[in-house]
Formats: C-alpha cells, structure tokens, sequence
C-alpha cells in the first residue's frame, strides 16, 4: 500500500508540472512575430486641418488663392511668378496643389451660397457687389450667385434682386482684363507666409 501511493502521489507530481508548463507560456509565443525588415509604423503629426482653414479663410480668399495656383500653373517662366509673389512656386506644385483647393473651395462655396440664399439683399450689402472690381471679388461672387436657381426666392423682389446680381456681376467678370486679373494676383503675396501654403505642401 505504501508502495501504491508513493506511485499515486508521483502521478500527481507529474501531473501538476504539466499543467503549470502549458500555463506558464510566454505570450511572445502567441503574438505575431515581425518579418524581417519590417519596422514600425510611427504616427506622423497631421497636416494642418482643412477644416480649420475653412474657418480662417474666407471664400473669397480661398477663391483668389486659386485663381492664382491656375495662373502659376501655366506661367512657362517662373522668374515672373516668383517676382510678383516673394515665394517659388513650380507649375508642376501649383497644378498638384489645385486639386487640394478645389476640395476646400467646394465645401466653402456650399457654406457661402447657402448665406446667399437665406438672404440675398444682405449678402449684396455685406459682400460689397458694387465694388466687386477694385476688391477681385467679382468672379468669386458670380461663382456663388450663378448656381442659384431662382426657385430659391419667395416674391417678386428677392427673385428681381437675385436676377439683377447675376447680371452685374457676370458683366463685370467678363468684363476683367488681363491687367486686372494679374494686379489682383499680386496682391495674394500674403499666400507665401500663411498656413495655407503649409497645408498644400504637407498634402500628398
């Protein structure tokens, strides 16, 4: 008998030595294990939020920013360009950086035609319509106005005020000639040194 539980008592020995192995195993054994060469993804600090270049910049600004990434985009001497800037901008960065603007100018267009549309006199006043020409506002307002259907206006006067606007101003953008277009160009040297710039050159 003592014999029998000796062998009992070794059994159980064996047995708790087991388990307290298959317990015991590290978990580096059951995480995935890294290829070679393969290195960590790090976190890279995010460009400047678009969202909060919508609320900094104006569409107007934005408006005028891109008129002038088309124009550099086409400009074959860049010398001129970066004369009237302060700042080298190559077409090839000009035409990439388009593409981004366009996203900001859609979503800020959207927020602007709706101010347009909730009350069309006090937009006209607030926006200074009738001195469009002096300020490089007028095709950037026309590009607001245009889209409006007249369905948008309740009476007789707000749709009369509404097609008064889109006339002046499509006559006063048509009517910009390519020294104006270039004066106003100029005066987005502010570009060079904003956040915006930071913004186009952190996007891929």
């Amino acid at each position: 008998m003592p014999h029998l539980n000796f062998n009992l008592l070794l059994s159980k020995i064996v047995l708790g030595l087991a388990v307290c192995a298959c317990t015991s195993v590290p978990s580096s054994v059951n995480s995935p294990v890294p290829s070679l060469g393969e290195q960590p993804v790090l976190a890279t600090p995010p460009p400047v939020e678009s969202k909060r270049l919508l609320t900094r910049y104006t569409y107007l600004e934005l408006f005028a920013i891109g008129q002038l990434l088309d124009q550099l985009a086409r400009v074959p001497n860049q010398a001129e360009g970066e004369s009237s800037l302060g700042c080298r901008i190559l077409p090839e960065d000009a035409r990439r950086w388009s593409k981004h603007m366009k996203g900001l100018l859609n979503e800020s267009a959207s927020r602007e035609r709706l101010s347009y549309q909730e009350n069309p006199l006090l937009y006209q006043r607030s926006r200074n319509f009738d001195h469009c020409v002096p300020k490089c506002t007028c095709a950037a307002l026309s590009s607001i106005v245009r889209p409006v259907a007249i369905r948008f206006f309740q009476g007789p006067e707000l749709r009369a005020a509404h097609r008064n606007f889109l006339k002046k101003l499509e006559i006063k953008t048509s009517r910009e000639t390519p020294q104006e277009l270039h004066a106003c160009l100029e005066r987005q040297s502010w570009f060079c040194a904003s956040d915006l710039l930071e913004f186009f050159e952190n996007s891929p």
